[in-house]
């Protein structure tokens, strides 16, 4: 089984990875605690009632984009730079406590990355985190995302 590369995200595959690598979340770990579903789910109704589009909340917070503001909400003015950010899931999996988990996020559409591209964005953004190449990780795209309108993967790690 290869990892430091993309994998699927059916059950037979995470759980035929988690018996090899058990840092990489089977199918009874890919969900956050009741407290951060809950967490999350609030967030989720702020963004709804302060900005247009969950997108429009992502490229703010996380790419600080400039906005504008139309009727009470947050609007994005977008540029078409392909940029990523790395940065800790904040609804984190109930996954083995050495592994980390990351959202990786772009600022383009999916059509306009390679597998290879998304594999070394995530090997040099945990590179420049550790300052180190010792260590493994494996990515996905969530099949059941709840922000759907920004392209992202998951993204499991650990330091070997």
């Amino acid at each position: 089984m290869e990892i430091n590369n993309k994998i699927a995200s059916d059950f037979e595959s995470l759980n035929a990875y988690n018996k090899e690598y058990p840092w990489i979340p089977n199918e009874y770990q890919i969900r956050p605690t009741e407290m951060l579903i809950n967490m999350k789910k609030i967030l989720m109704d702020k963004i709804k009632k302060d900005y247009f589009t969950t997108r429009d909340y992502i490229l703010v917070n996380l790419f600080n984009n400039r906005v504008e503001k139309i009727n009470e909400k947050l609007k994005v003015k977008e540029n078409n730079e392909k940029l990523n950010k790395f940065e800790v899931c904040k609804f984190r999996y109930q996954i083995d406590p050495k592994s980390f988990h990351y959202i990786m996020w772009y600022t383009c559409d999916k059509g306009s990355l390679t597998d290879e591209e998304i594999n070394n964005d995530i090997k040099n953004s945990i590179y420049n985190l550790i300052k180190s190449d010792n260590f493994s990780f494996i990515w996905y795209e969530n099949p059941k995302m709840t922000i759907n309108d920004i392209y992202h993967v998951q993204v499991f790690w650990i330091r070997k």
